[in-house]
């Protein structure tokens, strides 16, 4: 199965702009990772192919260290995300679907 993600733009509050390439590349690695060990929600399971498009995703504060590496952020959103997904996708809410 193949999942393609795109995500037009991720804010994040608090964190040093020269950061961003760090957190996103850690972000992407830990979602590769989640998706690859077969936590893909229910919603994208099917043989058949899907896209669904959601105009914002808003999570939940996510606890981190004091003073994180972009490493940890980027681990840290890729899971309150893949989380996120999983439910609304497993909740049916699926969002615009195309």
């Amino acid at each position: 199965m193949n999942v393609e993600l795109y995500i037009d733009e991720l804010v994040l509050d608090g964190f040093d702009p020269s950061e961003r390439y760090r957190i996103g590349d850690a972000l992407e690695a830990e979602l590769r990772e989640l998706f690859l060990k077969g936590d893909i929600p229910a919603g994208l399971s099917s043989a058949h192919p899907a896209y669904f498009e959601y105009d914002s995703v808003d999570a939940s504060p996510i606890q981190l260290e004091s003073n994180p590496s972009a490493h940890a952020v980027g681990t840290g959103v890729a899971g309150a995300l893949h989380g996120i997904l999983t439910e609304r996708l497993t909740e049916g809410n699926k969002g615009s679907e195309k």
